[in-house]
């Protein structure tokens, strides 16, 4: 992959509103003394700290001085947009782990709300403690280390089930089929998260990405870490020798990651041309495909509202280029990029510091200052827009959850990629078997 860049200035105003009643008049004039007192006023920032003070001090309600400090960070970086953001050291650190794909604890994931007494749990990762302790998709959390969950944050509960590789938890757990419930002592682990998924698991405890002689091969892609590139090459050896008929590569969910993943494996499926162009204060970058692909086996991209960023740079870069048809939803549209840094005394400032483009110039940003509401984000090729009701969409990801975390046993003899009600993945294979067909090839 090529990079070029040129230096270029910006001009960057934020612009602030607010309401004005509909009757309102029109300000009075200013007074001599008035503007004069306006242009003397001193700068914003030399007065916050006196004003916490002076709420500390004054206010009819006692408030803790690092809770306003908190409130006026958390406001700073909200001003800016949607995306600039503080991370405190719990929400970094799982940050850090999910990125470098692997976390220390029980190998089960969590839905993010709560469900009566506790949390259910979306299933065990294949081959973790969790999975080995007999901890199924549906079942709920109820206690850690007999400290009840209910009525905990999620991050407490999380950090409690997490810890030092060795050592034990004790989890009550109640069964999602009888309701039953059963304490278990697991011995934390090292955890690898893999994000590169197929369709099934073959007995050996890998994905099986081709499940039907000569049908198109499947993999989903759930976010862009920094193991996805080396998961993605691994995926397509094993395509390339089941003699597949094209692939379908599953983005609804890919909430982004790590872009440089996300422009090498785009790297890999396109010949030549511009993959993403990267617009920051310093300049501008343009990322450009390498001569040669990885395989020239015609690509189905499966989309949705909650495809965001550097998934969005990857559907892009390969619609724009004809290499792949787009299939589903329109994604999120999120074309700003974020880099973490890190602050002396703990946490991160997740801060935005360029915009991209993809490669026909059109823009993926639908959110911030400068995006465009109508037009941003990826869209569905012409005819292949399919729209899930709310129902379809729990169906899928229930169906997905269960898929993820299943056995090899859980899935049999099936030749289905996944259940018969997906009509987003009906479509796809739909727009594929109409594509010229090609076998899988390596091109150097």
């Amino acid at each position: 992959m090529k990079k070029s860049a040129c230096c270029s200035g910006f001009l960057v105003a934020f612009l602030f509103a607010s309401p004005i009643a509909a009757n309102a008049q029109d300000p009075a004039p200013l007074t001599a003394a008035a503007a004069a007192a306006a242009i003397t006023a001193p700068p914003a920032s030399s007065q916050v700290d006196e004003i916490i003070a002076l709420i500390g001090r004054e206010y009819l309600h006692p408030v803790s001085p690092d809770a306003l400090a908190s409130t006026a960070r958390d406001a700073l970086l909200l001003s800016l947009d949607p995306y600039s953001k503080y991370m405190d050291p719990v929400e970094l650190g799982y940050f850090d782990e999910a990125l470098k794909g692997s976390i220390g604890g029980v190998g089960m994931s969590l839905e993010p709300e709560a469900v009566g007494d506790g949390f259910r749990i979306r299933g065990p990762h294949y081959g973790s403690p969790a999975h080995a302790a007999g901890i199924r998709p549906r079942d709920v959390l109820v206690a850690v280390d007999r400290l009840k969950t209910q009525g905990r944050p999620l991050d407490d509960v999380l950090a409690g089930i997490r810890g030092e590789v060795g050592t034990t938890v004790t989890l009550d757990v109640r069964s999602g089929s009888n309701g039953k419930v059963r304490r278990v002592a697991l011995k934390r682990g090292v955890i690898p998260l893999g994000t590169v998924l197929g369709a099934r698991r073959a007995p050996s405890g890998e994905w099986d990405y081709v499940v039907r002689p000569d049908g198109p091969a499947y993999l989903r892609i759930i976010y862009f870490g920094e193991t996805t590139v080396a998961e993605f090459d691994a995926a397509l050896a094993r395509i390339a020798e089941d003699n597949a008929s094209g692939l379908l590569i599953d983005l609804r969910g890919n909430t982004g990651g790590v872009v440089s993943s996300a422009i090498a494996i785009a790297d890999r499926l396109l010949d030549a041309g511009t993959i993403v162009t990267v617009r920051g204060r310093a300049g501008v970058e343009v990322h450009e495909a390498e001569p040669g692909v990885a395989t020239r086996l015609p690509i189905a991209l499966l989309v949705s509202p909650d495809t965001i960023s550097s998934a969005e740079i990857f559907s892009a870069a390969l619609q724009d280029h004809g290499r792949a048809v787009v299939v589903g939803a329109r994604s999120y549209g999120k074309g700003a990029v974020q880099d973490i840094f890190r602050l002396a005394g703990g946490g991160a400032v997740r801060l935005t510091i360029a915009t991209y483009e993809r490669p026909s110039g059109r823009p993926i940003e639908r959110h911030a200052q400068g995006g465009d509401p109508e037009h941003g984000g990826v869209w569905p090729d012409a005819g292949l827009e399919v729209q899930l009701t709310d129902d379809e969409w729990k169906a899928w990801t229930e169906a997905q959850a269960a898929r993820d975390f299943a056995a090899p046993i859980d899935f049999g003899e099936t030749t289905e990629i996944i259940g018969p009600d997906d009509r987003v993945l009906a479509k796809a294979i739909e727009a594929l078997t109409a594509l010229p067909a090609q076998r899988a090839s390596a091109s150097n």
